[in-house]
């Protein structure tokens, strides 16, 4: 009876935030849901057509390794993109007809994914103890960030990422219960990232994956060096299981990737599009001058289908807006900053946020000519302002620890007198900013433009 009342509480419980992230995601892309409005650029140029063939291919029990098509032919299956082995991919199989893959189909196979996105950040932030509010809030908050849904259009990089949360709730469980079960899990979790097809992001979740390591071990053996002389034997024993658990997951991942790393390796040694200086690095890279983002999401303008009246740093790129788009909302952040630093959970999360931060800056500072150096395959890509996506996450995560910080204050007046003074001043530090930018309208407009108008 175990199991069925279990059942019956999360019923009651976790399932309606759950159905209510299900509806917000439904009514917010209504328009596309119901063909009212389309998802264009690489989507309708790139994406559904290599999705169309992959899947009518199958469909007629051929494997793509090669699309005759293109160039005069090229090999289609290990282009990693276009994720021909990721296994939500095969549903879209079925869904062929007369040849064809619906368009539509394929919104909706992608906006799935972003519902996804949101049921694991739910669950990851639950795994932290974060209560179901705050853990609604991070899922919210990640979900209908600028820089995931300025992303919808590129499916293997929401793909890929989807699977962060439920790969660090995989982790989490691993590290707690020192179980195989879990770390199994996480391991196929971490296989699926890299079949989803984007190799820039399950780097990233990697990175993510190592940060996780170090903090999680690091605390484990900071409490060994605490530990008596008696328990000092079961701890390092237990330290050792963890380390051997975490090996075991990026191993697993690793094999169960292989059979599209492998091919996407060699094929990659062919690309024009290799980067190894930092210049390309700073492809995409965000300026200064974008962080006004943070506070007016639409201060440059906007680029979108029809027309564009974006006029910020990078207006000449294809791209720019939405590569650097960093807006979260102004209650994430201040939530945020409310989360405090106290546990390793809350520890790793903003090492996270930090890393990302200086990894997307691009060259205006010394930083990012060290990240080649510090981090395995970092300058093998390029366009690194998408590590906001990940900034992202780690900020929506923060901000549901901020969210029942406040409430626990609110329910017990005086517990955490310090937390009145600094919600007070991280919203009169956002009000003032913005009203700053507002009364220094002409002469802030004209240093945000700068060279990049005029060039």
């Amino acid at each position: 009876m175990a199991p069925l009342a279990a059942s019956r509480r999360w019923l009651r419980g976790d399932a309606f935030p759950l159905v209510g992230l299900l509806l917000l995601t439904g009514v917010f892309y209504w328009p596309i849901l119901v063909g009212r409005a389309f998802l264009w650029g690489d989507f309708a140029e790139r994406v559904h057509p290599f999705r169309e063939y992959a899947a009518l291919e199958l469909s007629q029990g051929r494997f793509p390794f090669w699309i005759p098509f293109v160039f005069g032919g090229i090999p289609f299956s290990a282009m990693m993109d276009n994720a021909v082995l990721y296994p939500l991919n095969w549903v879209l199989i079925p869904l062929v007809g007369d040849g064809r893959l619906g368009f539509l189909a394929l919104e909706w196979h992608t906006i799935a994914h972003l519902f996804l996105l949101g049921l694991g950040t739910y669950l990851f932030a639950r795994s932290l103890a974060i209560s179901r509010a705050g853990s609604g809030l991070a899922a919210v908050a990640w979900m209908f960030s600028g820089p995931v849904v300025h992303h919808v259009f590129h499916p293997a990089i929401l793909q890929t990422i989807t699977w962060l949360p439920f790969i660090l709730l995989a982790l989490v469980r691993t590290f707690e219960r020192s179980s195989v079960r879990w770390a199994i899990a996480a391991g196929a979790f971490w296989g699926m990232a890299i079949l989803a097809g984007h190799p820039q992001g399950f780097l990233y979740i990697a990175y993510a994956m190592a940060l996780f390591g170090v903090t999680f071990l690091g605390s484990d053996a900071l409490r060994v060096g605490d530990s008596t002389d008696t328990a000092r034997r079961s701890d390092i024993g237990a330290l050792a299981r963890s380390a051997g658990l975490f090996l075991f997951v990026l191993g697993l991942g690793l094999a169960l990737g292989a059979v599209a790393l492998l091919p996407a390796s060699e094929l990659a040694r062919l690309s024009e599009r290799g980067v190894s200086e930092v210049a390309g690095l700073s492809a995409y890279a965000r300026d200064f001058r974008h962080l006004v983002l943070f506070l007016l999401p639409d201060f440059f303008g906007r680029m979108g289908a029809v027309q564009s009246d974006y006029w910020g740093p990078g207006a000449a790129d294809f791209g720019y807006f939405w590569e650097t788009y960093v807006y979260l909302g102004m209650a994430p952040l201040v939530l945020a900053g409310l989360a405090g630093a106290r546990g390793r959970s809350r520890t790793f999360l903003w090492l996270l946020a930090a890393f990302s931060a200086v990894g997307i800056i691009g060259d205006i500072t010394p930083f990012p000519r060290l990240l080649p150096a510090l981090a395995p395959g970092f300058a093998t890509l390029r366009a690194h302002a998408r590590l906001g996506i990940v900034l992202a996450f780690a900020v929506s995560v923060l901000a549901g620890h901020g969210w029942d910080r406040l409430a626990d204050a609110h329910r017990h007046p005086g517990s955490d007198p310090g937390l009145r003074r600094r919600l007070l001043g991280g919203t009169t530090s956002a009000v003032v900013l913005a009203g700053a930018v507002l009364l220094a309208w002409g002469p802030l407009t004209g240093w945000l433009a700068g060279s990049e108008v005029e060039a």
